[in-house]
């Protein structure tokens, strides 16, 4: 059986593209024909938006087909009477992107909800009913999606900046964490801190999750960012990538879902004034960097 290479995107700081980020990745690579699974863990729900749309989130999470219904069945399986919710053949929508005829239909994604801020509060329950404790609060979304996964080449998952049992299951999934970053020293901290936290959660449950790497993004030609740049690749411990994302206005328009586009390079926008030509030769480090072997 196939397996994907899952790689969650978290930070310990907001507003540092990393919703930008996971969408732009998951269509650069879709276009070069990867199966692509987008997995919103994240309640601002932005990357679902930017993906399909406000009118198909509103939809969907009337009628809760996101990513709540996955954990409200992690925490009642086992209860008698309970019927699961998640179903990947409704609650995972296929053809994400207002690129999705370019790409052909490369990536789908599982939605989120603010819903989930309520949902997530009770997640240390499940298995508590399961007979044989199936499922825990760790390993919930492998329990739910161990069909799912085999079907993609690439598992994106957005994450919220909190470090929360969301992050610890997504965590716990993943064979890399990719952390994009603003330079400036308080996501310069941010860094040190998931650091630890990653590399400790994973010798706790044994699991090798790997650095994929410190993307700089949102970058602008000032003396604080150029300063911020160096110290961050200077960093013991830290992996940078040699691509920077620059901040242009294409990324502002990149995740309006109804901005009509009909390609990558008008979407984000060609040199010198988009940053197509940034979220492609990311796309060709992350892509080699998967292929590395893994100790």
């Amino acid at each position: 059986m196939k397996k994907p290479v899952v790689i969650s995107i978290c930070t310990a700081k907001g507003g540092v593209g990393k919703t930008t980020t996971t969408m732009a990745l998951s269509e650069f690579l879709a276009s070069k024909g990867y199966a692509v699974l987008v997995i919103d863990a994240d309640y601002q729900t932005s990357c679902t938006v930017a993906l399909i749309g406000n009118q198909n989130w509103e939809k969907l999470n009337k009628e809760k087909k996101t990513i709540v219904a996955l954990v409200e069945d992690a925490i009642n399986e086992g209860t008698n009477g309970y019927t699961r919710q998640f179903d990947p053949t409704t609650h995972v929508f296929q053809g994400a992107s207002n690129l999705a005829d370019s790409l052909e239909g490369n990536i789908d994604l599982i939605p989120s909800s603010p819903d989930l801020v309520t949902a997530k509060k009770s997640i240390y329950k499940a298995g508590k009913n399961s007979e044989y404790g199936s499922v825990n609060k760790l390993n919930f979304m492998e329990w739910a999606l161990r069909d799912v996964l085999p079907e993609y080449d690439f598992v994106l998952i957005d994450t919220h900046p909190d470090t929360d049992d969301m992050l610890f299951a997504a965590l716990y999934i993943s064979d890399y964490y990719l952390m994009p970053v603003i330079p400036d020293a308080i996501s310069s901290y941010g860094i040190v801190m998931m650091n630890r936290t990653v590399s400790k959660f994973s010798k706790e449950c044994r699991r090798n999750i790997k650095q994929l790497g410190v993307l700089i993004s949102m970058f602008r030609e000032i003396n604080v960012h150029r300063t911020y740049r160096d110290i961050i690749k200077a960093m013991s411990g830290v992996r940078t990538f040699d691509t920077i994302i620059r901040l242009r206005a294409t990324v502002t328009e990149s995740i309006d879902y109804y901005n009509h586009v009909t390609s990558l390079k008008q979407k984000y926008g060609s040199a010198p004034n988009g940053i197509a030509e940034d979220y492609t030769e990311l796309t060709e480090e992350v892509i080699h960097r998967c292929q590395e072997k893994r100790p």
